[in-house]
């Protein structure tokens, strides 16, 4: 179910970056990239890790769910006021290379940080309890209101950075009225502010927040130097580049997303290590299979969908499919991670990863321009998928390499699984 969503979410990504890419052009795909990237960094930073704290405990404690969402929320409130402070006084400054009307719609995006902090709290709480149905619902609306935002421009003839961006913004608003609604029947009472729940959810979220940072900038490290430093134009080059490549990952990473609760909710050590190196297998397998297919279309697909005149991109994206392979390993590792309560091994591979990627980009971008920026990424995401294999060596009993190598009675279950998933009827689906 959560895999059928992540292909569904991917579709709905995919058209909006094809149609924002076709109407705008390399420019204006760049100058919409350059207005929402730092706010979504300064999201990421606002929520303080809750967002996996409150799936974490309502995992554990279900009849606390409600509060355990409800008092999350009121403390990254309080936290996002001040981040959108500082982001708007330093926005001139990130945003160096851009536009003054650029500038000023990225000051204007940092609504986004106190929308992303509260609106997301109500779909990690059904994410706890299991409940994966109205979970994928959740999450599903902000990409389709996304897509709506981005067709409405081409309809109405304002296609325009601006209206995409304050269309954006309003459909976070639509998304949250939604998510309350679908929330309440799983989610039940009371909903209360605990401040004694604030202590345990920021000891367990914040290191997975200081994680969150570097992994955040692990992926788009490369694109914030490019907004600094490079044209717009050939930021909306790589940003076509880094669309395309993530077509590797939905699929995957909805292997990590119904890990992380599994584990959390397994008593048995032995258990847990049996589904964990399970889910790593398959997470292989199925890795292995998407980066063929998806790096052998780049050549033709990336003109063909997003035009000629971003044909540029097909160097850069080529290599970021091999680095999307590594990124969506990563997501199911430092689930699993997650799982078994141990978030201080994913914060130490996510900083030696940043610590890769900063030093590749310093000596790769200056003369290899976006292609030096994709090997940057590329070399990150491999030094992060070496340390979170060791950080694994020291968790679990056994050799960690030979029980993550795929088994034929692991391809063997998972074209079974398939194949009952074709055949499932209606009734009794």
């Amino acid at each position: 179910m959560t895999a059928a969503a992540n292909v569904t979410l991917a579709g709905l990504n995919a058209a909006s970056g094809v149609l924002l890419a076709r109407s705008l052009g390399p420019a204006g795909r760049g100058e919409v990239a350059a207005i929402q990237l730092w706010g979504f960094l300064l999201a990421t930073v606002a929520v303080l890790g809750t967002t996996d704290a409150v799936v974490y405990f309502s995992a554990r404690r279900p009849e606390r769910a409600g509060t355990f969402a409800t008092s999350a929320a009121v403390l990254t409130t309080l936290t996002a006021l001040p981040v959108v402070a500082v982001g708007w006084v330093a926005m001139p400054l990130l945003l160096a290379s851009q536009s003054s009307a650029t500038v000023g719609l990225a000051r204007l995006f940092l609504l986004f940080v106190p929308l992303y902090a509260v609106a997301n709290q109500p779909g990690q709480a059904l994410r706890g309890l299991s409940s994966f149905t109205r979970w994928n619902v959740v999450r599903l609306l902000p990409s389709l209101l996304w897509v709506v935002v981005v067709v409405s421009a081409i309809a109405t003839g304002n296609r325009s950075p601006g209206f995409v961006t304050v269309g954006f913004l309003c459909g976070w608003v639509l998304s949250f009225g939604v998510s309350v609604v679908v929330a309440r029947p799983i989610v039940r009472p009371p909903y209360r502010v605990d401040v004694t729940s604030w202590g345990p959810m920021l000891r367990y979220g914040l290191p997975l927040m200081l994680a969150s940072i570097p992994q955040w900038l692990n992926v788009r490290l490369d694109q914030l130097l490019l907004a600094a430093f490079v044209p717009s134009d050939e930021l909306g080059l790589y940003v076509v580049a880094v669309a395309w490549a993530g077509l590797v990952t939905p699929l995957v990473n909805a292997l990590g997303v119904v890990l992380f609760p599994r584990l959390a909710a397994e008593p048995d050590e032995q258990t847990r290590e049996q589904v964990l190196f399970l889910g790593i297998r398959v997470t292989v397998l199925v890795t292995a299979g998407l980066v063929f297919a998806v790096g052998g279309l780049t050549p033709l697909a990336v003109p063909l969908f997003f035009g000629g005149a971003f044909s540029a991109a097909i160097g850069p994206a080529a290599i970021l499919v091999a680095g999307s392979g590594l990124l969506a390993t990563n997501f199911v590792l430092e689930e699993g991670f997650r799982g078994l309560g141990r978030p201080g091994d994913v914060l130490r591979a996510e900083l030696g990863g940043l610590a890769a990627t900063a030093v590749l980009l310093a000596g790769l971008l200056p003369g290899l321009g976006i292609l030096g920026a994709a090997l940057a990424s590329l070399g990150g995401y491999l030094a992060t998928t070496l340390l979170l294999l060791h950080g694994l060596r020291r968790t679990v009993t056994g050799g960690v390499l030979r029980r993550c190598v795929p088994r034929r009675q692991d391809v063997r279950e998972l074209v079974a699984g398939v194949v009952s998933l074709a055949r499932l009827r209606p009734a009794q689906g």
